[in-house]
């Protein structure tokens, strides 16, 4: 039997509107009065959705089939989307003191005092609200008040809205402009591809895109290790593939297909054959091939430097963006439109 539930995740945009995908999951807002904060950078939004479950299993046997579905819907979301969905786990306990809903500058000098002289606490990393306080079970899929979510119908509006350049969210935070979340039109064609995979195809892809999670989820405090988990991402997407296997010839010897080879073949196909794109793509396997093997980091993964030599922040965030983009771009064309017949069985 079909049961659903209600949960909350998090964006790191906000969400304005409802996305629902057939009766399996939806995602929208929280009430506006439920929990804000004007220096918020993680935005809380309901997540229902439903299993497949029996009224006799025992509560522990529930709890790993939900947590399961959490998990893989928030890293489809944020693999067929340029949008960042997550939920707080046990690791992210610390200290910490509160922060003012409002801006400092609207305190009163009572309140300031107050926000200056606070004393640490252990702060548990859950998002609670009034209406709210654990993952509960409910009837069906809510019809909600917000809107349908406007998809992007083409890559200018989709890039006005995904852009990732930190400079320019900056910039943009203090003009004033709204970056919303929305999403492309090709997603729930993602789903629907997605949900009708099997065996190793499903297992092949579904590694891929965990991994390439992991990338995200690491990639501000980790660049390095970020950027190695989404290139090793799009390499395991070569598995998909028959000429990605060991083959034998004439002489009964085995021949491993080469690795480099594969990967920019996969690009090639599914992303651009243009020459300067294949450039690109050697340089980004040069330099996972760096990480990996000769133990070179990116510069900020060593500390801050103020000599012009040794800053390059920009170049930093943006190979592991144009690796995000490849990655998100292949899978989206892997799963609508690339030939199954050429896929393993």
């Amino acid at each position: 039997m079909r049961r659903y539930f209600r949960t909350i995740i998090l964006s790191k945009t906000p969400l304005q509107s409802v996305y629902r995908y057939k009766n399996r999951f939806q995602i929208y807002p929280i009430e506006n009065d439920a929990i804000s904060s004007f220096y918020a950078k993680h935005f809380p939004l309901y997540l229902e959705y439903s299993v497949s479950a029996s009224k006799d299993i025992s509560d522990e046997e529930l709890s790993i089939i939900t947590l399961n579905e959490e998990k893989e819907i928030v890293r489809l979301l944020s693999m067929f989307s340029s949008f960042h969905f997550f939920f707080y786990t046990g690791d992210k306990d610390r200290w910490g003191i509160m922060i003012p809903a409002i801006p400092f500058e609207q305190l009163s000098k009572e309140q300031q005092n107050h926000f200056r002289n606070q004393i640490s606490s252990w702060t548990v990393s859950v998002v609670q609200t009034k209406y709210h306080k654990h993952e509960v079970e409910i009837e069906s899929l809510t019809e909600t008040k917000y809107p349908r979510m406007a998809f992007a119908n083409n890559a200018e509006d989709y890039f006005l809205y995904c852009i990732d350049d930190p400079v320019i969210k900056e910039i943009a935070s203090r003009t004033g402009y709204n970056f919303k979340l929305i999403f492309p039109n090709t997603i729930s064609n993602c789903f629907d591809s997605f949900y009708l995979l099997s065996g190793k195809c499903r297992q092949i892809i579904l590694s891929s895109i965990y991994l390439a999670y992991d990338g995200l989820d690491v990639k501000t405090s980790h660049k390095a290790l970020g950027f190695l988990a989404i290139l090793s991402a799009i390499e395991g997407l070569t598995k998909l593939f028959k000429d990605s296997q060991p083959q034998m010839n004439e002489k009964g010897k085995i021949h491993y297909p080469m690795k480099k080879a594969l990967f920019i073949k996969l690009l090639s196909n599914f992303y651009s054959n243009h020459a300067e794109d294949i450039l690109q793509y050697e340089e980004l396997y040069n330099i996972r091939c760096d990480v990996t093997h000769e133990n070179i980091l990116f510069t900020l993964d060593y500390g801050l430097f103020l000599d012009e030599e040794n800053m390059s922040p920009s170049n930093d965030w943006l190979k592991t963006n144009n690796a995000l983009i490849l990655f998100r771009t292949i899978l989206t064309k892997l799963l609508l439109y690339s030939e199954k017949k050429d896929w393993i069985e």
